[in-house]
């Protein structure tokens, strides 16, 4: 795994076990690429003048089934895959944290789910900017809608 420290971590958590679509992260939409393909590609859009900051994780569920998800993260070269606690989500964030922090010091975390292939990095970076300006210790931006 590469680590930039003291930058920043940015953890997407998917899982490829799920009760109402199972596989849903790994299918093709519309023929094309999956749900985790369209995140990461979208990530590494907007971050590529950024990777000197930014150390991207990939939390999975330690299940047979992240195979296909590891399978899919391989394709993006600065994608580090930490696999965690099957059932708890709360839990696999935790530790992938204690896991990643002893070996770098992060000064920013950003989690993101990957349910969404929606997700607007752009937003988020700015964000970002805004945590790092404010310098608060917890930031969560507020969308008027």
């Amino acid at each position: 795994m590469t680590y930039k420290s003291d930058g920043t971590a940015v953890f997407f958590q998917a899982r490829f076990e799920s009760r109402r679509c199972p596989g849903k992260i790994t299918r093709a939409l519309h023929g094309k690429s999956s749900i985790l393909e369209i995140i990461m590609k979208r990530f590494f859009d907007v971050y590529r003048d950024f990777t000197n900051e930014m150390t991207p994780f990939l939390l999975i569920p330690d299940t047979q089934g992240s195979t296909h998800i590891e399978f899919l993260a391989n394709s993006f070269q600065d994608l580090n895959v930490i696999r965690g606690d099957p059932t708890n989500v709360l839990l696999r964030f935790q530790n992938g944290l204690r896991q990643v922090s002893t070996k770098s010091p992060f000064s920013a975390i950003i989690r993101v789910c990957c349910d969404n292939p929606f997700i607007d990095f752009a937003s988020i970076h700015r964000s970002l900017i805004n945590y790092q300006v404010q310098g608060k210790e917890y930031y969560q931006p507020y969308f008027k809608g």
